[in-house]
Formats: C-alpha cells, structure tokens, sequence
C-alpha cells in the first residue's frame, strides 16, 4: 500500500478511471471520503486549547507573528497512524475534530471592528528541498510571512502579497493533496482526488485594547484575529529582492534552512504552533509528490497496454 494511500486514506484514479466517473453525487461523496484525510500528517496529540501567549510588538500593519502556543506536541513526530476520531458532541468537554487541530471553539459572532482577517504562507524551494522561514532580530523570533488583507483584496492576494512584502521572494501556491471540506466548482463533475490551493489552516488569536483610532475615530477594544494558511513555493533561482516590506519590517531576514533546522527554530523561540504547521505542509508535499509519481506511472502504463 502506498504512502497516500496509507495516510489519506483515498483511491488513487488514473486520468482514464477519472473519466468514465461523471456523476454530481459521486462527486459529493468524493468530498466527503476528503473529510477522513485529517488523520494523513498527524503531529503526535495536540489536543491543548490555543493561549494568547505571544510579545507584542507595534506594527503599522499589526503584523505580529508570535502565535498560539499548543502545550503539544512534544515533538515533530508525524504518526502515520489510521485510527479514526469521530468529533462527540455528547460530552460535557470542547469537541476534538483530530490529533492535529485544536479542539473546537464556542460559536461566535464578531462585529467588523472587533475582527481582522489575514493570510499567511508556508513556503519551499522544490528544487533544493528548502523551508523558507524569516527572522526578526529585534524579537530575536523565527517565523512565516503572514499580514492582514486589504480591503477589497482576496485571501489568496493577501497571501502572496504578504510573502512578497516581508521575505522579499515572488510565490507561487504550491498545490497539494489537501483534505479541504471546499467543495469542487460547479460543473466540475469528475470524481477523482486533485491537488488544490486552500489552506490548511486557519489559526486565531485574540488582541487586546490598544490606543489608537480608527478612520471613524472609534477606539480600538481588542478582537480576534483569523489567519488563513496557504502553501507556498520558490524556484531554485528566485531572486530576494531587498527593502519590499512596510517600514517596519524592513529588518526582517530571509533564510532558506533545511526542514529539521526550520522545525528546530521555530520550537527554540516556542512558536509551537507554527513547528506544528510547518509539519503539516511537508507531510502533505511529500505525500503529493508520491501519489502524483504513481499517477504518472499508471498513466504510462495504460498507455502501453492500450498502444
């Protein structure tokens, strides 16, 4: 049994199987086999409720980049384990969805001044099997390029925007076999498992009262931030190009590391959750890489036969 299958859990299809599948209903079960992946890259048990325990650093752009600290896990250990987790609501205790996401929060309701809404981005040079992971020497912390969007400005352009803006690099999404509960667009009637561009996370942090006005001269109480996580990806020969990013963050340094060095900083300086992450995205390149090798080769082969 292959990587994938082993780990996500769903059938590889040739592009020639793909094809004679064209029903709506089966593709809506198709998105509902995705919803079991989320045990394909499991850090070992993180089930710790998120904390707001970050410094905070003035920023133009409020763009802070110290997260949520899970207790766990104790390491990057990533279980390939396929035992199921069936979220209870029957219990008195918060709903835990899987071993990698944190359990679930109270429904909510947030006005427009009491939220923000970002994007952040994962990134890797494919060609050197590198992690981009930036640093701030005043904070002396590591971290992922990350701000809040603009208005009338998708997540996906926040995303690319703000990688561009604060490591200096130009990015491309990287499309990954992601467990993503988004449905396919409408008139997209094959069944088979695809890569994607959604995110595969989305983190939030609360941040408290701070003197400042808004364009409306209100005050600002403090609120919830939600960040949206893509995947990213650089060529072998891009460029850094110097001085992109807002005045304050023109100090920020742009390292490629190796993935243990990468996962190593980022638990150093205890951003645990961003170690978590990091995790996360490589387990789902390298498990993309291998089923889109054994497509490929199953292609070549019905190739042959029918030749």
């Amino acid at each position: 049994m292959n990587t994938v299958r082993s780990i996500f859990g769903f059938h590889s299809r040739s592009s020639t199987s793909a094809a004679s599948e064209q029903t709506h209903e089966d593709s809506t079960q198709a998105n509902a086999d995705q919803t079991r992946h989320t045990n394909a890259v499991r850090p070992s048990g993180s089930r710790s409720s998120l904390r707001s325990e970050r410094p905070h650093r003035n920023s133009q752009r409020t763009s802070s980049h110290h997260t949520t600290q899970p207790t766990s896990p104790s390491s990057h250990h990533v279980s390939h384990s396929s035992t199921q987790h069936e979220p209870s609501r029957r219990h008195s205790g918060p709903v835990v969805f899987s071993d990698y996401s944190t359990p679930a929060i109270p429904n909510s309701l947030f006005f427009a001044s009491d939220f923000m809404v970002g994007a952040g981005m994962i990134v890797f040079q494919s060609e050197t099997r590198k992690v981009l992971l930036l640093y701030e020497p005043e904070g002396k912390y590591w971290f992922f390029p990350k701000g809040r969007k603009d208005i009338g400005e998708s997540l996906e352009q926040a995303a690319l925007r703000e990688a561009y803006e604060e490591s200096g690099y130009r990015v491309d999404f990287l499309p990954l076999f992601i467990p993503t509960n988004a449905p396919s667009p409408p008139g997209d009637r094959r069944r088979v498992y695809r890569p994607c561009t959604e995110p595969i996370y989305v983190t939030t942090r609360s941040w408290g009262p701070r003197r400042r006005r808004r364009p409306t001269g209100a005050g600002d109480n403090g609120g919830e931030y939600f960040t949206y996580w893509y995947v990213g990806q650089i060529p072998a020969d891009a460029v850094h190009e110097p001085n992109t990013g807002m005045p304050d963050e023109l100090g920020y340094q742009s390292h490629l590391l190796t993935f243990e060095d990468a996962v190593a900083r980022l638990e150093q300086c205890g951003l645990r959750e961003f170690a978590v992450m990091l995790v996360v995205a490589w387990k789902l390149w390298e498990t993309t890489e291998t089923e889109l090798q054994k497509r490929t080769a199953d292609d070549g082969n019905n190739h042959s036969q029918d030749v």
